[in-house]
């Protein structure tokens, strides 16, 4: 192929590059093929820089203008990580960038804990960055309605505000006053025949104070730890029409700063929340879509309570008959589930158990295994009144055995982990265990 200026100025461009094998079999790829013209033959000059986050990291997706007072301006550029406008004559330019995505990327519940922090004096955001693009996103007053932020999170809402989900600021701005965010949107750059690099800008989103949100294409590291923040309720069976209360109660609620979840509704449809040892209110929950509630608290101190308190009440209307462990269930479909404790502010996981008298006897229990369905890993967490032996056996529908184990339980809070290699079945089986006189059954479903 021959390239030509009118080339270069388009670049970057897409190629199909093809290859054929000797039975005529066929197959491309598509390449992008940035023309630079190093020598000048075309003439002009370029201006080129960088898009990055804080820490440096490469933003794709961003759609940078180059302004002038001459023809054919503005010009504009689709950046993964950097920008080049090539072929350009002597004169004035003004450099932006913007971006208008995902808003709801690097944005939780986490972002509250740490922005009303800031607003009480108690924890400062450690840059102006963070002070001018999120606090402002907060909602105003007492007001029991969920604020920008909150919807967001509750997936009540897709965007913030009518401003872009991320800010770009250039890199060289230097902040007079580190609780001043007012920053600069553009770069004005002077081109006289020579080649204008290093203008950059750092990319801040919008919402994300903790700064976890995903700057190119992929998705984002799950940094929780294997602790687990757990709610418990009485299970029971419920009739179609009957209005069902279900008191959500703490297993280990100490030093927790928020949480948020996803709570998946089958059968029931949800008629309010009420407060028990935590404050909730219309702000802190939400119906994104039919069978569905997402939930989202925080308190900018640490709060406790003790095993067995009350934290919150949800009133239900049942649809049809069931049981509650199979009508109600805590994931990351909608709100990604989550808790924030300690002093670190640790990001932990979140789970909602069901007790019910078959399962416990003496202080012994054996709760529904998490996640549920399952198609590589799930948990199966079980109480011990002591130290001590515990099978565990696995069968499917048919009531053959398909996996057996034996562990040593410490007394209190353990866990058991199932892979697919120990379950090579799919759909519904049955895991038991037996320790003593205990026993008890649950069903677990394997998906592929």
């Amino acid at each position: 192929m021959i390239f030509n200026c009118d080339d270069v100025e388009a670049s970057p461009i897409t190629l199909n590059m093809s290859v054929w094998d000797s039975k005529l079999n066929t197959d491309f790829c598509s390449i992008e093929l940035t023309l630079v013209d190093n020598q000048g033959a075309c003439g002009g000059s370029r201006v080129a820089g960088n898009l990055a986050t804080k820490a440096n990291e490469a933003i794709n997706n961003v759609n940078v203008k180059l302004e002038a007072s001459l023809p054919e301006f503005p010009r504009y550029q689709v950046a993964n990580g950097s920008y080049n406008f090539l072929a350009l004559p002597n004169g004035e330019f003004t450099v932006s960038a913007s971006k208008a995505d995902d808003y709801s990327n690097g944005v939780s519940t986490f972002d509250l804990v740490l922005i009303q922090r800031h607003i009480l004096g108690l924890a400062k955001l450690d840059s102006p960055r963070n002070v001018g693009s999120r606090c402002k996103q907060r909602r105003k007053g007492n007001s029991k309605r969920p604020g920008r932020v909150e919807k967001l999170i509750l997936g009540l809402t897709s965007k913030l505000s009518n401003n872009d989900s991320w800010i770009f600021v250039p890199k060289s701005h230097v902040y007079a006053d580190a609780t001043n965010p007012l920053a600069p949107r553009n770069l004005t750059v002077n081109v006289l025949d020579q080649d204008v690099t290093g203008k950059d800008f750092t990319g801040i989103k919008v919402g994300d104070v903790n700064n976890d949100a995903v700057a190119a294409t992929g998705v984002a590291a799950d940094n929780r730890t294997s602790k687990v923040l757990k709610f418990v309720a009485e299970d029971k069976t419920v009739n179609a029409g009957e209005i069902v209360t279900i008191d959500v109660t703490a297993y280990n609620f100490n030093q927790i700063f928020g949480y948020q979840f996803t709570a998946k509704m089958n059968g029931m449809e949800l008629m309010e929340v009420k407060s028990g040892a935590i404050t909730v209110d219309e702000s802190n929950y939400g119906v994104p879509t039919a069978g569905t509630m997402t939930m989202s608290w925080s308190s900018e101190k640490a709060v406790n309570a003790t095993e067995g308190e009350v934290l919150f009440t949800v009133v239900m209307k049942a649809t049809e008959i069931g049981r509650l462990s199979n009508m109600m269930s805590v994931g990351s479909d909608v709100t990604r589930s989550e808790s924030y404790a300690g002093s670190e502010m640790e990001t932990n996981r979140l789970d909602l158990n069901f007790r019910s008298g078959e399962a416990e006897t003496a202080g012994y229990a054996m709760y529904q295994n998490e996640p549920n369905p399952f198609k590589t890993n799930t948990v199966v967490n079980f109480n011990m009144p002591a130290a001590g032996e515990a099978t565990f056996t696995v069968m499917d529908v048919t009531g053959k055995l398909v996996h057996t184990r034996t562990v040593n339980a410490v007394k209190g809070m353990n866990s058991v982990e199932f892979s697919r290699t120990d379950v090579p079945v799919s759909g519904v089986v049955y895991y038991t265990i037996e320790s003593g006189d205990f026993t008890a059954t649950k069903a677990m479903i394997v998906i592929e």
